[in-house]
This record gives structure tokens, sequence and C-alpha cells, in this order.
């Protein structure tokens, strides 16, 4: 496999649509990684939280993020080829 042909995988995998269950889960994966983001964010700005100790929820950001990117690699049958794709 050439390099090209992976970033073309690459790319028909992430502008295809995904199949309902992995929109599912997209979407729990999503509403886990601004739970456990803001808290982060808003540490940066200034303002402490009292939430769950900062090793888990570094875990769980770290485990939504990794779950929404391999939820967006799948691709349902009906989604167009890579070699009906034209890059521009």
């Amino acid at each position: 496999m050439l390099i090209t042909d992976f970033f073309k995988d690459v790319y028909t995998r992430f502008s295809s649509k995904s199949p309902l269950f992995f929109r599912i889960i997209q979407v729990i994966s999503g509403i886990a990684t601004l739970i456990t983001g803001l808290p982060a964010i808003f540490e940066q700005v200034g303002i402490k939280f009292d939430t769950f100790p900062s090793p888990y929820r570094n875990t769980v950001m770290v485990a939504s993020i990794v779950g929404l990117v391999i939820s967006q690699l799948t691709m349902s049958t009906n989604s167009p080829k890579r070699e009906d794709l034209k890059l521009k």
C-alpha cells in the first residue's frame, strides 16, 4: 500500500457516513469529552472546580477522544468507494 492510498482511505473513512451504532458512540464520546474537558479549560483561566481526581479525568478524556476518532473511521456499506471519490 502506497502512502497516497493510505491517505485516500483515511479521507474516505472520515468523509463517509457512519452506521447508527457508531454515531451513538460518537455522541456519547463527544459528551464525555466536553464534560471532562471543560474543567481543564476553566482551570487554564483560573477557575477551580471540585471534580473527580485529575488522573481519572485525563484517562476518561483520552478514552473518549480515542472512541470518537475510532467510531468516525467506520463506514456504512452504501458509502462511496475510494475509487469513486475525486480529490481536488
